[in-house]
C-alpha cells in the first residue's frame, strides 16, 4: 500500500531467495511521493545487485549451476530438488538462465587461460 496519500502508484515486492534458509526476504521499494509523472524520492534504496523485481540469490543459482555442470544432474531433477531441500521453486527455464550467465561470465577466463597456454613452453 501506498505510504503516501498523493502517491500515485502501486508499490512492488524484491525477493531476494538465499540457498541458506528455506525463508524469502521481501523487500518494498515504492516512492515516498509522485505527482502526476512526477517522482519525489523512495523510501530505501535498491539494495546492491538488485537488478530485477524477483530474482535468486547467487546461493541458489551456485547450487543450480554445480548440480547441473559438475554433478551432471538432469535440470527436471534439480528443478524437483529445489522445492523438497530449499523450499524454493525454480524451473527448468531458471537452471537454464543460471548456466547461461556462469557461461557468459567465464568467457574471460576461457580467452586468459587459452592465451597463458599458448605461451606456455612445451616440458
Amino acid at each position: 500500500m501506498p505510504t503516501h496519500p498523493l502517491a500515485a502508484f502501486e508499490p512492488f515486492p524484491l525477493y531476494i531467495i538465499p540457498c541458506q534458509r528455506a525463508g524469502l526476504l521481501e523487500l518494498w521499494i515504492e516512492p515516498i511521493l509522485q505527482i502526476g509523472s512526477i517522482l519525489i524520492g523512495y523510501v530505501a534504496p535498491f539494495p546492491e545487485g538488485v537488478t530485477r523485481p524477483v530474482q535468486y540469490g547467487t546461493g541458489v543459482k551456485v547450487n543450480s549451476v554445480y548440480m547441473s555442470q559438475f554433478q551432471l544432474v538432469p535440470y527436471s531433477r534439480i528443478e524437483d530438488h529445489f522445492p523438497d531441500q530449499m523450499q524454493v521453486a525454480i524451473s527448468v527455464g531458471s537452471v537454464y538462465n543460471f548456466n547461461q550467465e556462469a557461461y557468459n561470465r567465464l568467457a574471460g577466463f576461457e580467452e586468459w587461460g587459452k592465451h597463458q597456454l599458448a605461451l606456455a613452453s612445451l616440458a
